[in-house]
């Protein structure tokens, strides 16, 4: 008790001699700008009201983000289109945070206080607005930069660990003093989000940028997570090396998914005639150790027939207990499409196709195969239009995943994460969607935001079947994986499929730039719940929070 007290006291002192004064200073040209960044809504803002695309298939640096700005033509849009370009490039050049610098490096921290309370009617349900929405306690990012060449970031904070913040009876963000099945309410696990990232601008269209760090990872930018690489699995270590322009953008990446489970990927992007942006993804989930051949940024990895490597290597483990491998493979393979359409102004099309596994005619005909196609589809429309003093905004969007994708053979290479924390049981994440395989979804939203407010309806209809949930892996050997030409044949959603209406309301007011308050009301009913034939389950939930962030008062005095 008296070192969590200790520990209590001398973060709050770190907080409060982190603001007490300092400097304002432009973000670091090679930070990360992290999924969620209102830059990337405001781009996208932007971009649309000239019909124009950009290259937004993965995270974005301040450097790519300014060079977005800079490609934009500011006297051609509306009103709103103009306040919002200013207040982007205004954020984007100094954001409020405490430094120190001078022409060479500098060291910032950006404080926030970020209270939040919860309350939720149905103990079985599980939080719609759960751990990855929920923020922590005081967040105390600390970042190091070298010029406009090295940004160096991490997120310290204090917060609830991931047991407490998941519990139905946790009405607080803040740590209090209690214990689940003996475990202290603290997150040691952190920093959940920490990087290098070094890079170099030729010009203001040209450039280059390598990065090594831990975080999250996305392809295509969507409403509910891409089917093909999601900003829903947190804290993946990775690397990347990339180069962006105005027309081309190309990245090739490595992920260590967890030991010996390494997903290599190559994204190229194309935009053409600034109203098409169309990308390939080609990637592969190695479950052996690093490998020199797969960091080739010019290979294809289809071209090393990888799945008939591994039979020595099989031989030469010891003691495994892995039947599966005897399918002779340790390889997954991924196909990525995706693209974004702009045929007028304020509006866009989008749509993404993913595949890990496809089955041509002639294997399917022979009638021995019972490997089961692994294919996911999504597509939307988004609309944003200016309207008052701020942007009008809409869309849908609709997904369909087979029963079998993201599920290989062996647990090894399939698409998933078992991640561990400390004093936690595990937590399993899918790579793509995280409505997982075997599912069918389709949502709707509507919103309004303006400098001062915004708010944001959805409504969103799930059906599941029973591979939908990573803990089919649970199952002993290889009983996850389709053994017969009947499991081959399924279509979603299979089995007893659970079926989900979420109605989820969004709601925050900023009056100052250093305080933001936001309410977010959501209900749920499910239908055959855990795959139980008649179970149903309905309940509302609530959580109300503020974020006050000192340094903005500095800045005004």
């Amino acid at each position: 008790m008296v070192v969590i007290l200790r520990k209590h006291v001398l973060f709050f002192l770190f907080f409060l001699i982190a603001t007490i004064g300092g400097n304002l200073y432009s973000l670091p040209a090679q930070k990360i700008l992290r999924s969620g960044d209102p830059v990337y809504d405001a781009l996208t803002s932007l971009s649309m009201e000239e019909a124009k695309v950009f290259g937004d298939g993965s995270l974005i640096t301040v450097a790519q983000a300014l060079q977005i700005l800079d490609s934009l033509d500011r006297d051609s849009l509306s009103v709103q289109g103009s306040a919002l370009y200013d207040s982007t490039l205004e954020y984007l050049n100094g954001d409020g945070s405490f430094s120190l610098k001078n022409d060479v490096l500098s060291f910032a921290v950006d404080p926030a206080l970020q209270p939040e309370i919860y309350y939720k009617t149905n103990e079985a349900l599980p939080w719609i607005y759960d751990r990855y929405e929920r923020e922590p306690f005081i967040s105390l990012p600390l970042r190091f930069g070298l010029a406009s060449y090295v940004a160096l970031e991490t997120d310290v904070y204090f917060g609830e660990n991931r047991m407490l913040s998941n519990a139905h009876d946790n009405y607080f963000n803040f740590p209090l003093d209690k214990t689940i099945d003996g475990v202290q309410p603290i997150d040691t696990n952190m920093p959940k989000f920490a990087y290098i990232s070094a890079g170099f601008p030729f010009s203001k269209k040209f450039g280059v940028n390598f990065r090594l760090g831990l975080g999250d990872n996305r392809a295509g930018r969507t409403e509910t997570g891409s089917i093909i690489l999601s900003d829903t699995m947190k804290g993946t270590s990775f690397a990347a090396l990339s180069f962006y322009s105005p027309w081309i953008d190309y990245s090739a990446e490595v992920l260590q998914l967890e030991v010996l489970k390494y997903l290599y990927l190559h994204h190229f992007q194309i935009q053409l005639f600034n109203r098409v942006n169309v990308s390939l993804i080609e990637g592969v989930m190695v479950n052996a150790p690093l490998e020199l051949r797969y960091f080739n940024p010019a290979a294809i990895y289809h071209g090393f027939t990888a799945w008939e490597s591994y039979d020595a290597y099989n031989e030469q483990i010891e003691g495994s207990n892995d039947n599966y491998h005897e399918r002779n493979s340790r390889i997954g393979s991924l196909l990525g499409l995706y693209f974004d359409l702009r045929p007028w102004k304020y509006g866009r099309f989008y749509g993404l196709y993913a595949m890990n596994q496809f089955e041509i005619p002639s294997e399917r005909e022979n009638g021995d195969s019972t490997v089961p196609d692994g294919m996911a589809f999504q597509a939307g429309y988004e609309g944003r239009f200016p309207l008052g003093s701020g942007y009008l905004s809409f869309g849908l969007e609709g997904i369909y995943t087979y029963p079998y994708m993201y599920i290989l053979a062996g647990r090894g290479w399939s698409y998933y994460r078992e991640s561990l924390e400390v004093s936690n049981p595990p937590v399993r994440e899918w790579v793509g969607s995280p409505f997982g395989p075997d599912s069918i979804a389709g949502t709707v939203w509507g919103g309004y935001e303006t400098e001062l407010w915004f708010v944001k309806l959805s409504y969103l209809c799930l059906a599941q079947g029973e591979n939908s949930s990573p803990s089919i892996f649970e199952l002993p050997g290889n009983e996850f994986y389709s053994n017969s030409r009947e499991e081959m044949e399924k279509t979603s959603p299979s089995g007893t499929a659970a079926l989900s209406h979420r109605i989820t309301v969004e709601g925050s007011w900023t009056p100052e730039k250093w305080l933001r308050v936001y309410i977010r009301p959501a209900y749920q009913a499910v239908q055959n719940y855990a795959h139980q034939d008649g179970r149903m389950e309905q309940g509302f939930e609530l959580s109300l929070g503020a974020c006050f962030k000192p340094m903005y008062l500095v800045k005004k005095r």
